[in-house]
């Protein structure tokens, strides 16, 4: 049996194209945080638009991602990747939708 307990993370299928508070804080310290309290699964949405557009090269808007200089000048489907691999890097399970 096994119990999900998760949370959402919400801004890659919005207009901003990454998800949130990436330029608030390091990617590996919110991936670290959210293990620590508790949760085994992160529910991430994407755009259909950062799948449709992979091949033009168009970086996510450097803005939101200050406190990630090693994102800075990915796409935003790398920066979805990023995320991905550093949830899974805490053991933390993805559902993407």
């Amino acid at each position: 049996l096994l119990r999900l307990r998760g949370v959402n993370w919400y801004g890659a299928h919005t207009e901003s194209g990454v998800n949130n508070g990436l330029d608030k804080q390091p990617l590996e310290s919110i991936a670290r945080l959210i293990r620590h309290l508790g949760f085994n699964h992160v529910r991430m949405n994407y755009a259909v638009e950062m799948w449709a557009v992979r091949g033009e090269n168009r970086t996510a808007r450097q803005f939101l991602l200050t406190a990630n200089p090693e994102l800075q000048n990915k796409t935003e489907l790398e920066v979805f990747d990023a995320i991905v691999r550093a949830l899974t890097d805490q053991g933390l399970m993805v559902i993407v939708n």
